[in-house]
């Protein structure tokens, strides 16, 4: 049996590593690396995703995000893997609009699946409570950053932003100074 890895990168194809022994790269060992069977099983997946931002740097994503909000992961609608790209899409109860146009249930998509995640990630937990910024376009709609707040906070967000604090605060502070995006 030889050994087979699978890499994902977002934007580019699914590179096919495997070493050469038991066939493997022939037509002897369950495909060619021309034209891999589905006897080829996946070993690993790592998606490392590039951004045009520091996603660490709160005023960036408030400059760069079309859209921040403080919401609750109301479910897991799907896991998506499509030639070199996996992510997981999320339904949102939406408590409070912080910047831009944000539905009360709307539908976020983070790379990284539970089988490949992305690199220093955790995907997004059913039930707990996140601010998030997001990117333009239709749902379901891009993951520019999010973070995780307690209930207690995006309750008080919920009913007056001024009395949030945390990260929320800090989210709110961003947003009145943000960095513009070119």
């Amino acid at each position: 049996m030889s050994n087979r890895t699978f890499v994902a990168v977002p934007g580019a194809t699914i590179v096919l590593l495997c070493s050469l022994v038991a066939g493997c790269g022939t037509n002897g060992g369950g495909g060619s690396a021309a034209s891999p069977s589905a006897a080829i099983q996946p070993v690993s997946c790592v998606i490392n995703a590039d951004y045009v931002i520091d996603r660490n740097d709160k005023r960036r994503v408030a400059g760069y995000a079309k859209g921040i909000f403080v919401g609750r992961v109301a479910m897991k609608v799907r896991e998506v893997t499509d030639g070199a790209s996996s992510k997981t899409i999320f339904r949102f109860d939406v408590l409070r609009t912080m910047k831009g146009e944000v539905d009360r249930s709307v539908e976020i998509d983070q790379a990284g699946t539970s089988a490949c995640p992305q690199v220093d990630e955790k995907l997004l937990e059913v039930g707990r409570y996140y601010v998030l910024a997001i990117g333009a376009g239709t749902p379901p709609l891009g993951l520019v950053q999010s973070y995780p707040v307690s209930q207690a906070a995006a309750q008080a967000a919920e009913r007056d932003l001024s009395k949030a604090d945390g990260a929320i605060q800090e989210v709110a502070e961003a947003i009145a100074n943000p960095i513009p995006f070119p």
